[in-house]
């Protein structure tokens, strides 16, 4: 919601808080989610680099778990992060 609302420094704290507790459960699946939201703040804010280290991080999980959709979607945002850099 705050990312939506163009708060980005909002959405990136309570995504990392959120990041904390899936690592500190041990929830890989909510840790690659998070990690693909964090990405997403940093695409939003232009940070190509760090928004591509999260997206990968967060495939590398959804392969490890073997979640075929999510693993597709993750490969979009970096098709689409891939895109972008070229076209800087």
């Amino acid at each position: 919601v705050y990312r939506v609302r163009g708060d980005l420094d909002k959405a990136e704290e309570m995504h990392l808080k959120s990041l904390a507790i899936n690592e500190a459960l041990g929830r890989k699946e909510g840790m690659a989610s998070q990690y693909g939201n964090l990405g997403n703040v940093y695409f939003t804010r232009g940070d190509l680099d760090k928004a591509e280290e999260m997206f990968r991080k967060s495939l590398k999980l959804f392969e490890e778990l073997g979640s075929k959709p999510k693993i597709e979607l993750v490969k979009g945002w970096i098709d689409k992060l891939d895109q972008d850099k070229r076209a800087q």
